[in-house]
């Protein structure tokens, strides 16, 4: 079984797509890193491995019941545990993101986001965070990304 799977892997690998790039990505001189989708970050506070920045979210945003949908919270921390965990450089790809939803996310108001390293274990890395209005817990996030072999995925 073990052949078979190497030869299927050499197989698919004449098949592979080259690492190109994204013109846009990691634009930090540009609102949203030039993601039109990503909430944007008000201000932001950065260390080696803490994240702390203010938000709002939009009628662009609009989920149900008139609070924040839950795509444009994961695309929050998506985006906030990203640029956390490839901020020195070294790539790295999001193997999961969690979101656990506290409350309504509301629109229209001032909301505090925090993402933060958890851990790192060799190409592991496990980032936290958080989104709050006020006290109020909107929000967490749990994420895993691995770092890229050279060449690849």
């Amino acid at each position: 079984m073990a052949a078979r799977l190497e030869e299927l892997t050499a197989e698919f690998n004449a098949y592979r797509a080259p690492v190109v790039p994204s013109p846009t990505f990691g634009l930090g001189s540009v609102p949203r890193g030039a993601f039109s989708r990503n909430p944007e970050l008000t201000s932001e506070t950065w260390s080696p491995d803490r994240l702390d920045g203010e938000m709002t979210f939009t009628a662009f945003h609009l989920g149900a019941n008139g609070s924040a949908h839950g795509g444009s919270v994961s695309l929050l921390f998506d985006g906030v545990l990203g640029r956390l965990a490839n901020e020195d450089g070294v790539w790295r790809r999001n193997a999961y993101l969690k979101i656990d939803f506290r409350s309504l996310t509301p629109l229209e108001t001032p909301l505090r986001v925090e993402g933060f390293l958890v851990r790192s274990e060799g190409r592991k890395f496990w980032y936290g965070g958080r989104l709050w209005n006020g006290e109020i817990l909107a929000a967490e996030a749990d994420a895993l990304f691995l770092t890229v072999p050279d060449g690849g995925y």
